[in-house]
């Protein structure tokens, strides 16, 4: 990284290397290539996922967090700056301490009705960071896991509530912002936990800036052996997108976009407590075929409460 430290090394399948690096910013790293012995041709393959879709990859891989560099006055400039051109004003800072590994702090926290962002932020030399939020009859209500900058949302009716943390690998000090989010939806304070991750969700692709955009919410009773469907209409030169998120009872999310005229699927989104999915019609022949998509929700197991936002985008060509 930046300030010389090995962050991780590629792990082996064979003759092949490969690493997956998560970091909550734009963070720059050297990359070393060697091989072990002899010499030839090699092919390095990089890619990048979209911003917030980490939780959807089916296949979990070893992965590698970039950490802060930063001490934490400057980790919580930097998030207030990023605060501000989401539209936020300044975050409140609510608690401050350190964090070790293997041992969880609990705070306790007053928050507003409604839904509200918290912004944890570790400085150096943490490494690593777990939270969950709890309700005062002891519910989990929220829960995020970072390499040294979290962020939650919290919905519900308001007043006291505990937050648990931890670091993973290094301890640290670390801060929490406070930023209210006005106007929740009915849906997102019946359901906290899904509100939590259905935003997060929105927020951290770049399809809403503030959660207190989210507009329509609507809420299902999905299990493993039904499904619910939404009748969707594209416009020519837009983009629909489609989010989910469970409560407790379920697991496994799974949205499918279905062309209503010919019954061919174009899209799936899957992931254990929340997905996405997105469809657009952006030349004559998506147009013609996706102006009518059915969006069909199921889960993999259980049963529980869904809560589901759709968007209207209109993409960069």
């Amino acid at each position: 990284d930046a300030t010389g430290a090995i962050v991780g090394r590629a792990q082996s399948s064979g003759r092949d290397r490969y690493l997956v690096l998560c970091a909550t910013s734009d963070t720059p790293v050297t990359l070393e290539l060697r091989p072990h012995s002899g010499q030839g041709m090699g092919v390095l393959l990089a890619s990048r996922t979209r911003p917030g879709s980490e939780s959807d990859l089916e296949i979990e891989p070893t992965r590698i967090d970039a950490f802060p560099a930063a001490d934490l006055a400057e980790e919580v400039a930097s998030a207030q700056r990023a605060l501000r051109r989401s539209g936020y004003p300044n975050g409140r800072a609510v608690l401050s301490g350190t964090l070790e590994v293997g041992r969880r702090s609990s705070y306790e926290l007053t928050l507003p009705e409604g839904c509200s962002r918290l912004d944890l932020l570790g400085g150096a030399p943490l490494r690593g960071l777990r939270a969950w939020v709890w309700s005062p009859g002891g519910e989990l209500v929220s829960t995020t896991t970072a390499g040294g900058r979290g962020l939650l949302f919290v919905c519900g009716r308001g007043g006291a509530a505990r937050l648990d943390a931890e670091a993973t690998l290094r301890p640290g000090p670390f801060t929490v912002l406070l930023n209210a989010e006005p106007g929740a939806p009915a849906p997102l304070v019946e359901a906290p936990l899904a509100a939590g991750r259905l935003l997060a969700n929105v927020v951290e692709r770049g399809v809403l800036r503030r959660g207190a955009e989210i507009g329509l919410v609507r809420k299902y009773t999905l299990s493993e052996t039904s499904l619910e469907a939404i009748e969707l209409t594209v416009p020519f030169g837009r983009c629909m997108d489609v989010a989910m998120a469970l409560d407790r009872g379920a697991l496994g999310a799974e949205i499918r976009l279905v062309a209503t005229s010919t019954g061919k699927e174009i899209a799936f989104g899957r992931g254990p407590h929340a997905t996405s999915a997105r469809v657009c019609a952006l030349d004559a022949e998506s147009a013609q075929t996706n102006l009518k998509t059915r969006a069909e929700l199921r889960v993999a197991a259980g049963s529980g409460v869904a809560l589901v936002s759709t968007r209207m985008l209109s993409p960069a060509r």
